[in-house]
């Protein structure tokens, strides 16, 4: 059998299916591997990154291109920040995608999605029509949300799930506990309206439009840095109760360049102050935890 020990093989189409096996099959055949497709960016690196899974367990390296540099690596998930309040979390072949709205741009938000999970019902974090196309076309997409949100998705039927403060479920092989109840006070007439946060796997927090305070250690905490509901003060308060090793934010597509440098500021101070990785992360970059 043909060994490819020291030879570079250029695999196209390795997203998925013949590609993907055919991949596989040169690694372990010895050789190092160079993968492309013509799906989205980042379903592409996700396949790159279940193809440097196998390479490790064939002994190779998996030195693969991405966006920010760096060889790939295959760690236990990946935090991708879109536009505004969305992430995008995967692991090995699975993926949630949390409030994809209105201020969301990337066109490939839903690419790859086993589930979207949205917090509340505001159009900075739920966009109807746009997840009722990502549904009609990914039939196996799922989605889980507060009440409200659910309500106006009704005719979905069975894929769209209420879920409240204190469930907890799995999901795509993701563990999500649901902490809190409602947003923030917007107005001093207008009732809250519902919210609940995601704690995925033990390890990341969104918590939408909340200070929510999950009673267990966070250690990546997607923090809200600027909203009509908020004060900066708000948000070290924030910080410094739940005091999480990494900390991203969230829900900043609201303000211009200005405003982000001064988010950068604020985060980068108490960086520095914690020795920890707060920080903005820019729409498109990710963090492997």
């Amino acid at each position: 059998m043909i060994e490819f020990a020291d030879r570079v093989v250029l695999v196209t189409g390795a997203a998925r299916g013949i590609g993907a096996a055919t991949a596989r099959l040169f690694a372990a055949r010895g050789a190092s591997l160079a993968l492309c497709d013509r799906d989205s960016p980042a379903e592409t690196a996700d396949a790159c990154l279940r193809t440097c899974a196998c390479l490790r367990a064939y002994g190779k390296d998996g030195a693969l291109p991405r966006a920010g540099g760096g060889a790939c690596e295959d760690r236990r998930m990946r935090l991708t920040k879109l536009g505004h309040a969305c992430v995008r979390l995967r692991k090995d072949d699975r993926t949630l995608v949390i409030d994809p709205g209105a201020l969301t741009p990337e066109g490939d938000a839903f690419a790859g999605a086993d589930a979207v999970l949205i917090t509340h019902e505001h159009f900075d974090h739920f966009e109807a029509e746009r997840l009722r196309q990502a549904m009609l076309e990914n039939p196996r997409l799922e989605v889980l949300t507060c009440s409200a949100v659910a309500t106006s998705l009704a005719d979905l039927g069975a894929r769209v799930r209420t879920v409240g403060n204190g469930d907890a479920l799995k999901v795509a092989d993701f563990e999500i506990a649901v902490l809190g109840e409602k947003h923030e006070v917007t107005h001093p007439d207008v009732p809250p309206v519902d919210n609940i946060g995601f704690f995925v796997d033990g390890e990341v927090f969104h918590p939408g439009d909340a200070f929510t305070i999950p009673a267990v250690t966070v250690p990546t905490l997607l923090t809200p840095t600027n909203a009509p509901w908020m004060k900066v003060t708000e948000m070290y308060a924030y910080l410094r109760e739940i005091d999480p090793a990494r900390a991203y934010s969230i829900h900043d597509g609201l303000v211009n360049d200005v405003g982000l440098m001064l988010i950068d500021s604020q985060l980068g101070g108490e960086a520095e102050r914690t020795g920890k990785d707060f920080r903005r992360l820019q729409p498109g970059e990710f963090i492997d935890l």
